[in-house]
């Protein structure tokens, strides 16, 4: 993660050019954030490999 001012306007630079997101400072790869079931119509597609209710 950045840790001066000079630093994370370079990576905010970076993640733009690369992927067009603006204002971007790092990314976390294959997290899953526990979540309770949306709905019960839908909420299965929210269930990860563990068996929990996730997003990435």
């Amino acid at each position: 993660m950045p840790k001066t001012q000079n630093e994370l306007q370079e990576v905010q630079i970076g993640f733009y050019r690369r992927c067009q997101f603006p204002k971007v400072i790092g990314a976390i790869d294959c997290t899953h954030i526990r979540i309770q079931s949306p709905n019960s119509n839908i909420g299965e597609q929210f269930r990860n490999r563990k068996g929990y209710f996730s997003i990435q």
